[in-house]
C-alpha cells in the first residue's frame, strides 16, 4: 500500500512517498526547531505553527493517502509532559499522530537500512559519524553484536583543528588522523567491509571519489564501493588540493554541509585503517529506508481474544512474517503484566474489526497513553472519544 512517510529531525522535515519495497523523497523543508527550544516548553509557538502548517499542506496535497510521522533527535529531548502536549496539538490540528521514535528503535531502523539486503556471511562494521560523537556497530548475520560510542565527531575535530576549514586545510590529514587514532578503542573483531552512512554516497559522487561498482552483493541502495586505499588518496586531495569553496559549490542548496567533509574523512579513514577495513560501502540509506524494511521490532496486540481470535491471529501472522516480535496479554489478567508488555513494545495494535473496541483494550490504551506509546487501531473506532485520541488507523506497513 502506498503511503506518505515524514521524517522529522532537528532541522528538516523530509517527505517520502513509499510502498512496502522502497521510499522516494518528494519534498523537504528546513524548519529551525532549535530556535527558542527548551526541554520544558518544547518548540516556540512560531516553530510549532510552522510545523503544523506544513503538515496540513502535505495532507491537502495527498488526499486519501495514509500519512505517518516519525520524529527523532530534538523531539526526544522534550520532557514527557511536553511531548504529550505536542502530540495532542499536532493531532488536534492535523489529525496526524506524531510518533516520537526512541534512540534504540532509530538505531535498529538505520541498521536495517544498511544491511538488510547484504548477503555477506561475515562480520561488518557500520560507521555513523555525528556532530559530537561517532557510533561504531559490529554486525553479524544482520544483527548487532557489539557497539562502541566514541566521544569524537565533526564538531570536536573542528574545535581541535580550527583551521581545518580554511580554503586549504592548515592541518594535514596525517596530523588529524593521528589525533583520532589515539582515541580509537581496540576491538576484538575483524571486519573486511564497512558501511559508511550519513549521505556519504551522494558526497562521494559530488566530490568525485573513485567509487566502483559494488561486486560484493546486490542492493539498490548500495550500488558502489571504494577501497580504503583509494579513499585515503582522495581524502588527501580534499585536505590539500581542493578548496573549501569548490566543495561548497558542489552542494549549492546546503554549502555548509561540506564543512563536515574534511573532519568526517579523517575520522572514517582512521577507523578503516585502525580496524583493517578493505572495502567501504558509502551509503545514503536513512531512517525511512529502514522503516520501510521493518516498521517495528516489538508490538503488543490488544483486542477481544474470544470473540475475534481468528481476526487477531491473521494480524499476528502478518506481523510475524515481517519479523516483528508480537506480545499479547491474552493469557494475563494482571494490570502490571499488561504494563510490562506495552512498555517493552514499540506500539500497541488495537485489533478492532468493524470498529468496536472491547473494555480490556480501553484499559490498555490508557496504559499506552501514560507511556507515550504509539497506538494503532486496525480500523476506525466507532466510539467518538477514541476518534479524538491521538492515534493511527490502519496497518499500511503489512501486506493485505
Amino acid at each position: 500500500m502506498e503511503r506518505i512517510m515524514i521524517d522529522l529531525g532537528s532541522a528538516t522535515a523530509k517527505v517520502y512517498k513509499a510502498n512496502n519495497q522502497k521510499a522516494i523523497l518528494t519534498d523537504q523543508k528546513s524548519i529551525h526547531f532549535k530556535d527558542g527550544f527548551t526541554p520544558e516548553h518544547g518548540f516556540s509557538e512560531q516553530t510549532k505553527q510552522e510545523l503544523i502548517t506544513y503538515l496540513k499542506k502535505i495532507k491537502t496535497d495527498n488526499p486519501n493517502m495514509p500519512i505517518n510521522l516519525y520524529a527523532t533527535a530534538i523531539y526526544r529531548k522534550m520532557n514527557p509532559e511536553t511531548q504529550t502536549k505536542l502530540i495532542n496539538s499536532v493531532f488536534d490540528n492535523t489529525g496526524l499522530y506524531l510518533n516520537i521514535i526512541g534512540h534504540e528503535l532509530e538505531g535498529f531502523h538505520l541498521e536495517q537500512a544498511l544491511v538488510a539486503n547484504c548477503k555477506l556471511d561475515e562480520k561488518m562494521l557500520l560507521i555513523n559519524i555525528g556532530g559530537g560523537s561517532t557510533e561504531l556497530v559490529i554486525i553479524e548475520n544482520k544483527k548487532p553484536i557489539d557497539k562502541y560510542n566514541l566521544d569524537i565527531g565533526v564538531m570536536s575535530i573542528c574545535s581541535k583543528f580550527p583551521n581545518i576549514n580554511n580554503e586549504f586545510s592548515e592541518s594535514s590529514l596525517e596530523e588529524t588522523k593521528s589525533y583520532i587514532l589515539e582515541k580509537l578503542p581496540t576491538i576484538p573483531h575483524k571486519t573486511r567491509v564497512a558501511f559508511y552512512s550519513g549521505g556519504e554516497l551522494s558526497y562521494m559522487k559530488r566530490a568525485s571519489y573513485p567509487i566502483e561498482q559494488n561486486n560484493l552483493f546486490e542492493d539498490e541502495l548500495h550500488p558502489y564501493l571504494i577501497s580504503t586505499k583509494n579513499f585515503a588518496k582522495k581524502n588527501n586531495d580534499i585536505f590539500s588540493n581542493i578548496k573549501l569553496s569548490e566543495l561548497e559549490s558542489k552542494m549549492p542548496h546546503d554549502p555548509k554541509w561540506m564543512h563536515g567533509a574534511r573532519p568526517c574523512s579523517a575520522i572514517s579513514q582512521a577507523i578503516c585503517e585502525k580496524y583493517e577495513v578493505e572495502s567501504i560501502i558509502p551509503s545514503d540509506a536513512n531512517l525511512i529506508d529502514g522503516i520501510v524494511k521493518q516498521e517495528l521490532q516489538k508490538a503488543t496486540l490488544s483486542g477481544d481474544f474470544i470473540k475475534n481470535i481468528s481476526y487477531i491471529e491473521q494480524i499476528k501472522n502478518k506481523l510475524l512474517n515481517q519479523n516483528i516480535f508480537v506480545l499479547s496479554s491474552q493469557s494475563s489478567e494482571s494490570k502490571s503484566n499488561n504494563f510490562d508488555y506495552i512498555s517493552q513494545s514499540d506500539a500497541i495494535i488495537i485489533c478492532n474489526p468493524n470498529g468496536a473496541v472491547d473494555s480490556r483494550s480501553l484499559i490498555e490504551i490508557e496504559l499506552a497513553k501514560s507511556l507515550n506509546k504509539r497506538i494503532i487501531f486496525t480500523e476506525k473506532p466507532i466510539e467518538l472519544a477514541l476518534q479524538t485520541l491521538p492515534a493511527e488507523i490502519g496497518l499500511p506497513f503489512i501486506s493485505k
